[in-house]
């Protein structure tokens, strides 16, 4: 069986769903800084974590142009990928990155660590911030009860009030907790 993106995410939100502690929530195909990159999956726990899926017919050229924006904007983040791509992913992603390898095996496809995670230490409080619609950073501001901030601002400068205000802690903590709490109607 060919290793493709719905093969790896299907087994992939299975294995995630299995561990403990749990995700509080799963999100796939998450916009992430102005449009730049799209997340395939991520987990929210009290942080954001992302799950890059490289398959075997993926091409890893433009995970070196991911990497930035993942760096920037995830406090954990893991490729998950095959034995044809785990050679070129090590060479390309940082070292706090984790690696999960998926195998194919007469049972079904199979995912063990490579590598485990870390905690990203290049993480910028305003990029993270791009994960949110501007309707939910008004809602942390006045939540945090930052001045300078209306509706008429826009979504970039309220982002920046809030990361010029707040510790990247608790910036992570209302992010996971803002985007836990998403519908399509915030």
């Amino acid at each position: 069986m060919h290793l493709n993106d719905k093969t790896i995410r299907t087994a992939l939100k299975a294995f995630l769903e299995s561990r403990k502690p749990s995700p509080h929530k799963v999100i796939d195909e998450l916009t992430i800084n102005n449009g730049n990159a799209i997340a395939d999956v991520v987990c929210i726990y009290k942080h954001t974590h992302c799950f890059e899926i490289k398959g075997d017919g993926d091409n890893l050229d433009r995970l070196k142009r991911q990497v930035q924006f993942y760096n920037s904007t995830f406090s954990r983040i893991t490729i998950v990928t095959t034995a044809r791509h785990i050679k070129k992913a090590k060479l390309v992603v940082p070292e706090f990155w984790g690696i999960i390898l998926i195998d194919n095996t007469n049972s079904g496809p199979t995912i063990r660590y490579h590598r485990k995670s870390r905690r990203n230490s290049l993480i910028q409080k305003e990029d993270s911030l791009y994960v949110l619609w501007k309707k939910e950073l008004i809602y942390l501001a006045e939540k945090h009860h930052l001045k300078h901030v209306n509706k008429n601002r826009t979504r970039k400068d309220i982002a920046m009030v809030i990361a010029n205000s707040l510790p990247i802690n608790t910036i992570e903590e209302e992010i996971a907790s803002v985007l836990t709490q998403r519908t399509k109607t915030f």
